[in-house]
């Protein structure tokens, strides 16, 4: 410590050492006309010390402050608490909530910046009472030993240790690392005799704990956790206080006045503060570590991030294991509060709660974004493949595929799945699914029936599903279960909006971070995000594609039948729609009331959008087929269209223009061959060259007088019309 000697050691001449002890001595006077002499803070220690020089008292009251220290600055948070306390109550509002809010958040991060703020004022008024100090040992040559601005700090790093421990709960922290500890590292044996603390503590005013039984702050094994600490990272700290003060700072026992109840959460809260404070204090003590950094950096790693995990890792196994893990939440308050237009699975707002707790951590702890997104990896992963478990129950994957269903049977196949989403009918899907300020009307389907976005797709299932037979449709592998169907509607939109969430809030913080991180695992963490998210949107995009594929499929398994017929022969009462339409058509209804309110309208279009082109090209097809029909069998079959088109039409809002032409081209047999060449001479083809071949060949299996050769005489004058109208 600082004495007279070592000072006037540090002077370059005893005339310069008067002059400039003069000069202090000229402003060290007391105005005894000044009403509130406090006022001027600092003329007024200049006064005291200047009076406890002259008395002699200058060693004893440097003796005073660095014995009193630690206890005075506990008064001030003991104070500025019991203010903060009566102000909260002033206010109405709850001092200790039952859940967490932001007047918890606000309370506490008031009654820290008070805290501080004092500190900091306590630190300057130590700076200039030094300064007056070492003069007057230069000016009385007083022999004493004068304390640091380095233990004034060192005395607010250990106040504000504490100040964490009562707010984080540190006897958690204490018994965890014990437990731990006993697992990783046996070298330290001081570690198993670290002990609670002895502090009582009063959950603001009038409440009380229960006293302890046991009291060990003054027994030899007793290691306060600051101390232990500052012995665990060796010297480097270098920050010293003298025997008295530790002393005290041990046998320390001023009651603890809480404002808030003490939670290791509360680490979220006063994070970012308590980082700005640490900086300020190493800064101050040139730039030597304190203690609260290596607190704050345990605790959160060792600690703090483990609960998390712990907690989230615990509720995402509820929400996918429990009886309600694959129920539809439809509640419109739940679904405003998560954005959500459409029902979504429980499971899927649990995994988000889960994800959204992940990402206020990286705003709240941002030097741990590695460690955090590195478990959002996990349990966004984890609920993934539960999710792809759920779907493989539902379609029936597994050794048996013999009992998977067939859409997603035929999905499994590559060039499949790759062909869908080249066809024109997707690419408009995914343009609708985007962003763009476009209203359903201009995504609408277009007219007439040679769409080539409709006509693509229906060639690539007539030439899957006909022109092989490596997926029979029947009953047993198609989705005929409606609850089934509602659920994987609701995985689709639950999927793809938790894909839209995760690209929304993460990728954002991970590509951030992957440009300022420079640590390589750090960097592995946006990756891994990434491709996450592609997972999901995939599977959305799967799911998707797997409800359009399943209705055109069930349209094969109730239409087909229908269309293969070889007999249209029928009296006139049997001109009724067939059986399975009215069974197609009922199915369709309950389908789409399904679809429509689990799916967004872009997404419902999709699904049902383009079945009028394919039915109207199947049931165009049946004259291949066909063997013995009359006029009543036509009828029969303009009938059963037309059911079909006014089912689709109040589904797709559309006028199903395809299934108009079907009918056009059925009543077409009403016309002889010769009538029929004469409308294609002059209004034009309407229907391809073999649709035109199987009505002419038809005519010849059921019109008099009209033989298999008439026809084909007819056939190549179609033929030689059609090649020269090229």
């Amino acid at each position: 410590m600082m004495n007279a000697e070592s000072e006037s050691q540090g002077t370059p001449s005893s005339n310069q050492d008067k002059t400039s002890l003069e000069a202090l001595l000229e402003d060290v006077k007391e105005d005894v006309l000044v009403r509130d002499p406090e006022e001027d803070t600092v003329h007024f220690i200049a006064i005291l010390i200047e009076s406890l020089s002259i008395l002699g008292a200058v060693p004893e009251a440097i003796a005073t402050i660095q014995k009193d220290m630690s206890k005075q600055l506990s008064k001030v948070v003991e104070h500025l608490t019991d203010q903060v306390a009566a102000s909260i109550e002033k206010r109405g509002e709850t001092l200790f909530p039952q859940k967490a809010s932001v007047h918890q958040s606000k309370h506490l991060i008031e009654l820290l910046g008070l805290c501080f703020e004092k500190f900091r004022a306590i630190a300057q008024a130590h700076s200039v009472a030094l300064r007056h100090f070492k003069r007057a040992i230069q000016a009385y040559n007083i022999t004493a030993d004068l304390y640091k601005d380095s233990t004034v700090w060192a005395a607010i790093d250990f106040r504000l240790n504490e100040f964490l421990r009562d707010y984080l709960d540190f006897h958690d922290v204490r018994t965890s690392s014990i437990k731990t500890a006993s697992f990783q590292d046996t070298s330290d044996v001081a570690l198993y005799f670290e002990p609670h603390t002895s502090k009582k503590r009063h959950f603001g005013r009038g409440h009380h704990t229960h006293k302890q039984l046991f009291s060990f702050e003054r027994s030899g094994l007793a290691i306060n956790v600051s101390t232990f600490l500052r012995e665990h990272r060796g010297e480097d700290q270098n920050i010293s206080l003298p025997p008295s003060l530790k002393e005290q700072q041990r046998n320390l026992s001023i009651p603890a006045v809480l404002i808030c109840k003490p939670q290791a959460s509360n680490i979220t809260i006063v994070f970012n503060l308590v980082q700005k404070y640490i900086k300020e204090m190493e800064s101050a003590n040139g730039g030597k570590p304190c203690t609260v950094r290596a607190l704050m950096e345990e605790f959160v790693q060792n600690h703090y991030i483990d609960e998390v995990h712990s907690s989230l890792t615990e509720k995402l196994e509820l929400s996918t294991k429990g009886t309600d893990a694959h129920k539809v939440v439809m509640d419109e308050l739940q679904l405003k509060k998560f954005v959500s237009v459409k029902p979504l699975l429980r499971g899927t707002m649990s995994i988000w709660e889960c994800m959204s707790r992940l990402h206020q951590l990286t705003e709240q702890l941002p030097p741990y974004v590695g460690p955090v997104m590195h478990m959002a990896c996990g349990l966004l992963g984890a609920y993934s493949d539960h999710c792809q478990t759920l779907y493989r129950r539902i379609v029936r994957l597994g050794d048996d595929s013999a009992e998977t269903l067939a859409s997603a049977k035929w999905l499994l196949e590559p060039h499949v799945l790759d062909k869908f989403k080249l066809l024109s009918s997707w690419k408009h899907a995914q343009q609708a699914q985007s962003r763009r300020k476009k209203t359903m009307d201009e995504l609408g389907a277009d007219s007439g029936p040679a769409s080539s976005r409709f006509a693509e797709e229906t060639g690539l299932l007539l030439e899957e599903m006909i022109g092989s037979e490596s997926f029979p449709v029947n009953r047993d592998n198609i989705l005929l279960d409606k609850d089934d169907l509602r659920l994987l509607a609701s995985l689709q939109e639950s999927i793809e909006w938790l894909a839209l969430k995760v690209h929304r809030e993460f990728l954002a913080v991970t590509t951030q971070d992957d440009e300022e991180e420079t640590d390589g695992e750090d960097k592995e963490q946006p990756r891994s995000m990434e491709e996450l998210h592609q997972t999901l949107t995939d599977f959305a995009d799967r799911l998707l594609l797997l409800l359009h594929v399943e209705m055109r499929l069930q349209c094969f398994y109730y239409l087909l039948p229908v269309a293969t017929r070889t007999n249209y022969k029928c009296d006139e009462g049997e001109v009724t729609v067939e059986g399975a339409v009215q069974e197609f058509n009922r199915n369709l209804i309950s389908i789409e009331e399904i679809i429509a309110g689990a799916l967004q309208p872009h997404k419902s279009k999709y699904v049902f959008e383009g079945l009028g082109h394919l039915i109207a090209k199947l049931m165009r097809g049946s004259t291949r087929h066909i063997q013995k029909i009359n006029p009543n069998g036509i009828k029969k079959m303009c009938r059963t269209i037309f059911s079909i088109q006014q089912n689709l039409t109040n589904i797709t809002m559309a006028r199903e223009h395809d299934l108009d032409l079907a009918r056009q081209y059925f009543e077409l047999l009403h016309l002889n061959a010769d009538e029929l060449l004469k409308v294609i001479f002059e209004q034009g083809a309407v229907f391809t060259e073999d649709e035109y071949e199987n009505a002419i060949l038809l005519m010849s299996r059921f019109k008099p007088n009209f033989s298999e050769e008439s026809a084909k005489a007819r056939i190549s004058q179609l033929t030689e019309y059609l090649n020269e109208s090229i």
